[in-house]
């Protein structure tokens, strides 16, 4: 597991939010807690959208919302004039994007997350592991 410290957090923030640098990630799910916790299960409900879309969901085997549509409610929630107390974002690479990190490393165990899993065993299949990328925000002091 590969964890690194956000120096600028003001910048990452406007990356995450406002900027397009996360777009095509498939949001799993994202919890933000300021007066409330509020909590969004990023799994598309298919019977919600039009014939159209929902063959092309199921075409590509689209499960979860891209953050480029759901950024904005998340936006909604974490501005003003107050951090939140914390947040935690889950995001996915799609299948094609896991193939082609994986493609592009020498070794297995030049991915950061494998020398993780040998200290720490996981129940779930390790490809799962690779296409998760997971973002903590606590406010300090």
């Amino acid at each position: 597991m590969l964890a690194l410290k956000i120096t600028d957090v003001k910048d990452f923030m406007n990356k995450l939010l406002i900027g397009e640098v996360f777009d095509r990630f498939s949001l799993v799910e994202a919890s933000v807690t300021t007066f409330n916790t509020f909590t969004i299960n990023g799994k598309l409900h298919y019977d919600f959208f039009d014939t159209d879309t929902k063959a092309a969901f199921e075409e590509n085997s689209t499960e979860y919302s891209l953050w480029h549509d759901v950024k904005p409610y998340c936006f909604s929630i974490i501005r003003g004039r107050r951090t939140p107390l914390n947040f935690r974002i889950v995001f996915e690479l799609s299948h094609d994007q896991t193939q082609s990190l994986l493609k592009n490393e020498q070794h297995i165990a030049d991915i950061p997350v494998q020398s993780f899993l040998s200290e720490y065993p996981v129940q779930e299949p390790v490809p799962f592991m690779y296409n998760r990328c997971f973002l903590y925000f606590i406010q300090s002091g």
